[in-house]
């Protein structure tokens, strides 16, 4: 029996905040500031009265005290139509708390999950917490670029063997350069193995609504899917989405996963904007995005002719690792032009107001959205010109030579958790070398650790973080100067 179509042109969240406006009601709960009454002159002139006004408890707000409108469900369900799922959840804790909860759901304690190492910082962190044992598994690299791509169905099929009791896949596509693995294939290797593949796809929720961007993780055949809805879409930041399908991954126990990590005060605004996002890109997507790739097609075309500048797109596809290219995001190797990407970032933004979702000492990337106009981005081209007419003016080239990426993967030699919550002590980090690390070292962004608890350090991956730190690389960790680390005592 074919299931019937829901009326996608609704947004229940955002239809029960309007309702609630309306009512009048007097309240003596929370939120503690009852609809704008409770702030200051600066909260009023700066984030403004509406904000408040919308800012809503679920109980007596969005829903009465027992949700027997079902409001959030049925705004749920209508997101699970539209991003091709069985079941979908909004967060509003970001693909962070998303991530925590998949992590959980998948693995017990003490059991072994494969994780693509090119993963977000979130996902070190959900291994900790679920005392899960990581199989790491290490992307495929690009050289020339020194980009690092997806997970090959042949690697993963070798570390299967390896591992049969493995529980689980989890790994990273899109990568925050826009590039996707073989998902379908990934994802058929897993189900011949009779485990799920769980994908955070952070960076490419956009893609269920145009038929131009790379297939979806669900379509592809994965179990598990993550995105962020304030990345790429219009949600507000924070909101993200989980979509599940399928039968290896239990629905009861995600769903009290998720109660055990998401606020009892849910914000309404953050639920609201994702509702709201799913709705304007159902109805309205395809047109949207079809401006966006139009307008992306032209920076490229612009910056193509800039000698120095080399622009990631789809002739890159065919590397190992690379199936498909999000040309949203406009990825510049400026390594050509003698100046480090933190260097280049720098001067546009103090000169033209220009800031980029990610630099690091050979790239820059910008995101390009549905919110993009032909006026942002010919400005964005105008201030890249002019950089790279600074860049070749300049006397003296930036050294931005660091060690290449596939000498910077250590092996895990101890299980994450015991490493970060053991005994530790704190060393010089030019010291380091040869001992087990109990923190994150993240250089940011993208977020990606380059030392993770568990890890040997070694002295590639020192001299990479120092030598990235004197070019201007911000690095997050314990000790934000990194003269020392917290590494696991002997």
């Amino acid at each position: 029996m074919q299931k019937k179509q829901l009326d996608q042109t609704t947004a229940p969240i955002v239809e029960a905040i309007e309702a609630f406006q309306k009512q009048g009601e007097i309240s003596f709960g929370i939120p503690g500031h009852k609809r704008d009454a409770g702030i200051d002159h600066l909260m009023s002139g700066t984030l403004g009265n509406l904000m408040y006004r919308n800012d809503i408890p679920g109980h007596h707000g969005l829903d009465d005290r027992k949700e027997s409108r079902g409001t959030r469900l049925k705004a749920e369900e209508l997101a699970a139509e539209a991003f091709g799922a069985k079941q979908s959840f909004f967060s509003i804790g970001g693909t962070s708390l998303s991530v925590h909860v998949a992590m959980l759901t998948v693995a017990d304690s003490g059991e072994k999950l494969i994780v693509a190492r090119n993963t977000h910082k979130s996902v070190i962190a959900a291994l900790l917490l679920g005392e899960v044992n990581p199989i790491f598994l290490q992307p495929e690299i690009n050289e020339e670029w020194q980009i690092e791509n997806g997970i090959t169905p042949k690697s993963l099929e070798q570390t299967l063997s390896m591992h049969p009791d493995a529980k689980g896949v989890f790994l990273v596509s899109p990568t925050v350069y826009g590039i996707t693995s073989d998902t379908k294939a990934l994802a058929d290797i897993c189900h011949s193995h009779h485990i799920p593949l769980i994908v955070d796809e952070a960076w490419g929720p956009h893609f269920a609504f145009h038929p131009d961007l790379p297939e979806t993780a669900m379509s592809c055949g994965a179990d598990l899917s993550m995105g962020s809805i304030h990345k790429t879409m219009a949600g507000l930041g924070q909101a993200s989405i989980v979509n599940m399908q399928g039968d290896l991954i239990q629905p009861d126990r995600f769903k009290l996963c998720l109660k055990l990590f998401e606020s009892t005060s849910p914000s309404s605004l953050i639920l609201a904007s994702a509702d709201a996002a799913r709705r304007q890109m159902v109805l309205e997507g395809k047109a949207l995005l079809d401006r966006t790739l139009s307008l992306s097609t032209w920076v490229r075309t612009e910056l193509s002719s800039v000698e120095g500048i080399h622009i990631l797109d789809r002739s890159y596809l065919g590397t190992p690792g690379a199936k498909a290219l999000d040309i949203t995001k406009i990825v510049l190797d400026i390594s050509g032009l003698g100046v480090s990407g933190y260097e280049a970032s720098d001067w546009i933004e103090e000169r033209y107001k220009i800031n980029f979702e990610l630099l690091n000492e050979r790239h820059l990337m910008a995101l390009l959205t549905i919110a993009d106009t032909r006026q942002t981005v010919e400005k964005l081209v105008t201030a890249v010109k002019a950089m790279a007419t600074w860049a070749h003016d300049r006397e003296k080239p930036t050294d931005i030579t660091l060690p290449k990426l596939d000498e910077l993967y250590a092996k895990c030699v101890t299980s994450p958790t015991k490493a970060f919550f053991g005994e530790t002590e704190d060393i010089p980090f030019e010291q380091a070398a040869g001992r087990i690390a109990a923190e994150m070292i993240t250089p940011y962004p993208p977020g990606i650790p380059r030392i993770a608890p568990g890890e040997l350090i070694n002295q590639t991956v020192i001299d990479y973080l120092q030598k990235g730190m004197q070019l201007g690389m911000f690095e997050e960790s314990f000790d934000p100067s990194l003269e020392t680390i917290r590494v696991v005592k002997r």
